[in-house]
């Protein structure tokens, strides 16, 4: 199985140069489609070779068989992109900043896993697949709806800094509109947990619904700092970010370990405290690398938790009148549900969707950013950063969960 999986990531490989060219020009119908048929054809082929005696094989041979199919369209789309020539061109400043990028994505990576085994050497293997299925569920919604939308602005704010050095009414509208969808969305999902959990899991996995929502109240806090990685790669300050990690996980896992000696939710809550260490620890670097003033991001939480409150209080009331009951009737769910999301209400963000970098929300006035060696070295490689970005972000929401 092993060699039938490497040789599926054999081929990630020469995709990885079409790939990035193709976020980085912003083709994402190309891409869409692309993701969009790596689904059907991974699902459909794992589905027949289960029906053929495949057995656990089947898997394994559906993600070849899924990326090969990938590969034929990447290369169709981006064949303008395609090139095996070798070069070490620009090798130091290619290397130090993968490196960089290894380690940022990598002790997001460990926490995770390490966070798993702790929990399940404290509390047992009952307890962790209750936690397990909590984790996976929010990493999950993170990922596709936080992560896919984030893909498309650093590719904006790219864009914006190749051409003039100056994101900020980009980095501060995406982030306004951002949290005005995420914070409604997750605080109303975490209401709702114990009648959701009961849909689509069953009753047996009950106990995971209110790990469930303490995970989402930790994303809560995470978005607040959200797309910080983007800025500090852009910044060429990769290397500081990897310092915070590490900080993050010295002092994140000893105060998961002490929730985890009380009960599974508890351990949930130890990452609410851990998202708060992040948010003290990035909140004056993210001002600091958008170049926004004191003012500008406190009228986006203003804004944004306004929003939540009034979105989320149907589905707080009506948990209250069913008495929090997992057996709340489907249609009285999706309707408080649908209520949580913001998509329906008109909002603009805090400095109007058609903001300028000369608003006072933006912090107009600012001078433009002096380029380091580390900022030449970001940007030479922030075509390598594209797929790069996809691997760091899943690795974050995955420690955001566990």
């Amino acid at each position: 199985m092993l060699r039938v999986v490497a040789l599926s990531n054999l081929l990630a490989i020469v995709n990885f140069r079409p790939s990035a060219m193709l976020q980085r020009e912003m083709q994402f119908k190309q891409l869409s489609i692309i993701s969009l048929t790596n689904i059907i054809v991974q699902t459909s082929a794992t589905i027949t070779f289960a029906l053929l005696g495949a057995s656990y094989m089947s898997p394994a041979y559906a993600a070849l068989v899924a990326g090969v199919a990938v590969t034929v369209l990447t290369q169709i789309f981006g064949r303008h992109h395609i090139g095996f020539r070798v070069s070490l061109a620009q090798w130091r400043p290619i290397t130090t900043f993968g490196l960089q990028m290894m380690s940022v994505s990598g002790v997001a990576m460990i926490t995770g896993k390490l966070s798993d085994l702790l929990l399940g050497r404290i509390l047992g293997v009952a307890a962790l697949g209750l936690y397990g299925r909590a984790s996976n569920l929010s990493g999950i919604i993170f990922e596709n709806l936080y992560g896919t939308v984030t893909r498309v602005v650093f590719v904006q704010l790219s864009k914006d800094y190749r051409e003039g050095g100056d994101w900020r009414g980009t980095y501060l509208r995406s982030f306004a509109m951002i949290t005005a969808f995420m914070w409604p969305f997750l605080i109303g999902l975490a209401i709702l947990s114990r009648p959701v959990i009961f849909i689509l899991y069953g009753a047996q996995w009950l106990p995971a619904a209110l790990p469930l929502s303490a995970l989402l109240v930790a994303q809560f806090f995470g978005v607040a700092f959200g797309m910080n990685w983007e800025l500090f790669v852009l910044r060429g300050e990769t290397g500081r970010q990897a310092r915070y990690e590490v900080a993050r996980l010295v002092l994140g896992v000893p105060i998961f370990v002490i929730g985890c000696l009380f009960s599974i939710l508890a351990a949930a809550l130890a990452k609410i405290v851990d998202a708060l260490i992040g948010l003290v620890l990035y909140y004056p670097h993210v001002r600091r690398l958008a170049q926004l003033d004191r003012y500008a991001i406190p009228k986006v939480y203003r804004d944004s938790g306004i929003l939540t409150v009034m979105a989320v209080l149907p589905a707080l009331v009506t948990m209250i009148v069913y008495d929090w009951s997992p057996r709340t009737p489907l249609p009285v769910v999706a309707g408080s549900g649908s209520s949580a999301s913001p998509c329906g209400s008109a909002r603009s963000s805090s400095c109007g969707i058609r903001c300028t970098t000369r608003c006072s929300s933006c912090g107009g006035g600012f001078a433009k950013p002096a380029r380091s060696s580390d900022a030449r070295a970001a940007r030479i490689a922030v075509g390598l950063a594209v797929p790069a970005r996809r691997n760091s972000r899943s690795a974050w929401s995955r420690s955001q969960g566990r």
